[in-house]
């Protein structure tokens, strides 16, 4: 009984393990897959939406990369602008 209770209990670490590195992977790919086909330059739609503001422009992108750091500065500008349009 007790090698029964251990064997399941390996194998729900393994499992929340896979789980949890599946998690890491989506989220610095999230929440921006593909952006409207119109950004063609992403930086500049950005900052049009921060209407010119460059220095909100910037620490949105830095918020971006504080939440996920391992996610390109492209992507989170797609990011910061998925935000914008879709969460405010």
């Amino acid at each position: 009984m007790a090698i029964l209770i251990a064997l399941v209990v390996v194998v729900l670490l393994i499992l929340g393990i896979a789980y949890i590195g599946r998690q890491a992977r989506q989220e610095e790919r999230a929440p921006v897959e593909e952006l409207d086909r119109r950004d063609i330059n992403p930086e500049q739609s950005l900052l049009e939406m921060c209407r010119g503001d460059e220095g909100r422009f910037e620490r949105l992108i830095a918020q971006e990369q504080e939440l996920r750091p391992k996610i390109s500065r492209k992507q989170a500008v797609k990011n910061a602008l998925y935000r914008l349009r879709n969460l405010h």
